[in-house]
C-alpha cells in the first residue's frame, strides 16, 4: 500500500481502489491534513479509468472519531481552517470534511464503506456519504453534534435525511444518540452487519461484483441516476435516464455484455 501522512491507498488488480484512514493513535480523528490527502485521493481515483469501486475504511478497531474533541474544548469553540481546503468550481461552504462528504457521494464510482469500528461526529458523516455501508459487530455509531453544541455541518443532516427519512433523522439528530450495529441497520443505516475478520472480504466481494458484472459506464451513470432520482419527481427522473440510455445502449460494453450473455461467459469491459 502507498503510505500517505494520515492515509494509506492501494488500487487492487481487479480495479477496487482503497482508501484507510491511518492514524489509530488519534482515534483515527479527522484533520485538516487528513482532509487534504482524502480530497486528492478522491480525485485522482474519480480520474483513472483502472479504478472502478471504491472501499473507504480505516486501520485499527476506530473507523473515526470525528473532530478532535480534545482541541474544540482547549479552543473553547469547533475548528475551521485559516484556509479552508477548496476544490476548483466548488464554493467556499464546500470545503474540508465538507468536500469530502461531497466527493464520495458525488463522484460517478461507487464507495463501498467498510465501517471496522466506532463513527463519531463526522466519523458518521463519512458513512454516510458511502453508497453501501458495511459494519462489522462492533460499530458504534454516535452522531453527537447536538450534544457539543454545535450543527452537523459536515453534510451529513442531508444524507441521513435522504436515507432515513424525516422522523428517524430528526430523532437521532436531536437526541444525539449513540447507536450499535444493529440499532443502526434496524433503523435502515446500514446495509449489511458482518464480523470483524470478514468485514473487508465481504466489502471486495461487493465491489468485485460491481466490478465485474456492471460495464463501468453503466455502475457511473446508474449512480448519477440514482442521485438524480433522489432529488427529482418521477417523470424528470425517466427522462434523465432516457437521455442517458440513449449513450448507454450504443457503447461497446452494452454489446459485450449481450455478446457474453449469448456465448455464457464473464465479459470483459472496455470502459467504452
Amino acid at each position: 500500500m502507498k503510505k500517505n501522512k494520515n492515509i494509506l491507498t492501494e488500487i487492487k488488480p481487479n480495479g477496487i481502489g482503497v482508501i484507510l484512514i491511518n492514524d489509530p493513535e488519534n482515534k483515527n480523528a479527522v484533520s485538516f491534513e487528513m482532509n487534504q490527502e482524502i480530497i486528492s485521493i478522491l480525485l485522482e481515483y474519480e480520474k483513472n479509468k483502472n479504478v472502478r469501486v471504491i472501499i473507504l475504511s480505516a486501520v485499527g478497531k476506530i473507523f473515526c472519531a470525528g473532530g478532535n474533541i480534545k482541541q474544540m474544548v482547549a479552543e473553547g469553540k469547533a475548528l475551521e481552517p485559516d484556509k479552508p481546503i477548496k476544490i476548483k468550481n466548488l464554493p467556499t461552504h464546500i470545503s474540508d470534511i465538507r468536500a469530502i462528504t461531497y466527493l464520495i457521494r458525488n463522484i460517478q464510482k461507487p464507495v463501498i464503506g467498510a465501517i471496522n469500528g466506532p463513527a463519531v461526529g463526522s466519523g458518521v458523516g463519512l458513512a454516510a456519504a458511502c453508497d453501501i455501508r458495511i459494519t462489522n459487530d462492533k460499530a458504534k455509531f454516535a452522531w453527537v453534534f447536538a450534544k457539543r453544541g454545535i450543527l452537523p455541518d459536515d453534510g451529513s443532516l442531508k444524507l441521513i435525511l435522504d436515507i432515513l427519512g424525516y422522523a428517524k433523522t430528526f430523532q437521532w439528530s436531536m437526541t444525539a444518540a449513540t447507536l450499535s450495529a444493529i440499532e443502526a441497520k434496524d433503523l435502515g443505516f446500514v446495509n449489511e452487519i458482518t464480523t470483524e475478520n470478514n468485514l473487508m472480504d465481504r466489502c471486495y466481494e461487493i465491489a468485485e461484483m460491481i466490478a465485474v458484472n456492471v460495464p463501468p459506464m453503466t455502475a457511473n451513470n446508474l449512480k448519477q441516476s440514482i442521485l438524480h432520482a433522489n432529488q427529482n419527481n418521477l417523470s424528470e427522473s425517466m427522462q434523465y435516464i432516457y437521455e442517458l440510455q440513449k449513450i448507454n445502449r450504443e457503447t461497446k460494453d452494452a454489446q459485450e455484455a449481450l455478446e457474453a450473455y449469448k456465448e455464457k461467459r464473464k465479459p470483459k469491459w472496455q470502459g467504452k
